[in-house]
């Protein structure tokens, strides 16, 4: 097992929760494992346990670890909604923010690309296509945002890099947290018009036309940049 090194003595809750995070991916630790105990921890970091405490239960509130009380600390399952609640925060305080997760989101699934016209096969595109109609037909907001997310999630799971996928997630969960803002009596336009954009996407990947798939998606996801 490798070890953790005791921290300076300034910033000490910062410096331990980074220690933290190292420990559990120096040593490969999966979800649902167990933690060294408070005694230990502060031990190996030559902090307090108050110092601790402090540094876990931050830990906690974006996913990273789980702490049961009178059980003990445990590696935490990747829980991106937690991580999703700080930044929709932060778009909320800084609009500009939205603007540079858009660009970033549009980078991340136009980049991919290349890899799913590389990989997409017959079945893909088949349930690709039913989303699409799916959306069109989409009779509540929440059904609607469900296939519009899935359609981004289904296109992006076929560039087969693991990567790619889990951070395409993220930005799936973002989509759900905003969910609220969609209204009913704008609901019929955004999904007409999303299902006929994303067909449109689709058809450019099913002639394997790589550069009006890019010019395509890039126009779509573009759209959210002016509130649309």
């Amino acid at each position: 097992m490798i070890d953790i090194k005791p921290i300076k003595r300034s910033n000490l809750v910062p410096q331990v929760m980074e220690c933290v995070k190292d420990y559990i991916i120096d040593n490969n630790l999966e979800a649902g494992t167990r933690l060294p105990t408070e005694k230990q921890f502060s031990e190996m970091l030559g902090v307090s346990k108050t110092i601790l405490r402090e540094a876990m239960k931050s830990l906690e509130a974006v996913g990273i670890v789980e702490i049961n009380v009178g059980n003990g600390m445990f590696v935490s399952d990747v829980d991106y909604s937690k991580l999703v609640g700080h930044l929709s925060y932060a778009v909320r305080r800084c609009p500009q923010d939205f603007i540079h997760l858009v660009k970033t989101r549009m980078l991340l699934e136009v980049g991919s690309l290349d890899d799913v016209l590389e990989n997409i096969q017959m079945d893909d595109l088949v349930r690709l296509e039913d989303i699409c109609d799916r959306e069109a037909n989409a009779e509540t907001p929440e059904e609607y945002l469900e296939c519009d997310m899935g359609f981004h999630k289904e296109l992006v799971a076929c560039s087969k890099n693991p990567l790619i996928i889990e951070l395409s997630a993220f930005f799936s969960v973002f989509s759900a947290h905003i969910a609220p803002m969609i209204k009913a009596d704008t609901m019929h336009d955004s999904r007409v018009e999303d299902a006929q954009s994303h067909k449109q996407i689709l058809e450019s990947i099913r002639r394997r036309d790589l550069n009006s798939a890019k010019t395509m998606l890039r126009q779509h996801i573009g759209r959210y940049m002016n509130g649309g």
